[in-house]
């Protein structure tokens, strides 16, 4: 009988979150005290390029964090005939992949900078990656892994 599994995030998964989007909040509080609520940005009742230049920035790498989020960092429940997964830290919409539907499987290996090297396993389906994750985000990755590969066939990278 198989029983139910449920990812577990790594410690190291929270950072892009903090870093992303908790970091840019605390300078634009800063900025703001510091700067803006003194009027240095503003000139004769327009906004300045600096603090233009500044929102552009601030606004990108929050939306390349929750980008991130959104993609990468997937809550799963896998069960003897499904994986249930949702995204962004498990607050998204879910979804379910029923393995009887799942073309199959691939792994694949990355030398990464400054991660060493990784392992990402691809879910695929009708020839187009349905989900993918590797073992840098989820304490029970080889867990997952094995659970995986038991239900589907490798397929090879592609």
């Amino acid at each position: 009988m198989f029983m139910s599994i449920q990812s577990r995030f790594k410690w190291g998964a929270y950072t892009p979150l903090l870093a992303g989007v908790l970091l840019p909040a605390i300078i634009s509080v800063v900025i703001w005290f510091q700067f803006i609520a003194k009027g240095y940005f503003f000139k004769n009742g327009k906004i300045s390029w600096p603090l233009l230049l500044f929102i552009v920035a601030m606004s990108s790498q929050v939306g390349i964090m929750i980008f991130l989020l959104l993609t990468r960092l997937v809550r799963m429940e896998i069960s003897g005939y499904s994986i249930k997964t949702k995204n962004f830290y498990g607050y998204g919409q879910e979804k379910e992949w029923l393995f009887a539907n799942l073309e199959g499987y691939s792994l694949k290996v990355q030398d990464l900078k400054n991660k060493g090297v990784v392992e990402f396993l691809i879910l695929w389906k009708d020839g187009k990656k349905v989900l993918r994750i590797n073992d840098s985000y989820f304490d029970n990755y080889f867990e997952i892994k094995e659970a995986v590969t038991g239900k589907l066939k490798n397929i090879g990278e592609r």
